[in-house]
């Protein structure tokens, strides 16, 4: 039977698994004739055009994409989201231009979240197991 750390690290495992993997893969959701506009650093992420991160309805950059039917070079010049920057800069600093709070130079730094809960994942079931490890001896 297996202890309570061995049942602790491996729910965190595979708790870690649920939570990384949808977030590691590098399929396309986005239409493929449009994903092809979009720089690769932003392909995977539906809030260049939608409001939400799952999709759904369309923000103001994906509106005026759609307006002028879906060429992005017609819209590279327009400012959709009102901050100041055009949505050409916007999305060569891969941030987002339907989102009046996404501009150049806010870009976030540091570690993504899905690092930090992976790292800390791998300690705590190296603690269980390695603290199992210690008592045995």
């Amino acid at each position: 039977m297996l202890s309570v750390r061995y049942r602790i690290a491996l729910l965190i495992v595979f708790g870690s698994l649920i939570v990384l993997l949808p977030s590691i893969s590098n399929e396309v959701i986005a239409i493929p004739e449009y994903a092809k506009d979009v720089p690769q650093s932003l392909k995977n992420n539906c809030n260049v055009c939608h409001e939400k991160a799952s999709g759904g309805p369309i923000n103001d950059f994906g509106k005026d994409y759609a307006r002028y039917n879906h060429v992005m070079e017609s819209v590279r010049d327009l400012d959709s989201d009102g901050d100041g920057y055009k949505n050409g800069e916007e999305l060569e600093a891969g941030t987002f231009p339907g989102f009046s709070n996404s501009y150049p130079t806010n870009q976030k730094t540091g570690l993504d979240f899905r690092l930090i809960f992976a790292i800390a994942s791998v300690l705590v079931v190296a603690f269980l197991v390695g603290g199992k490890a210690l008592n045995k001896r």
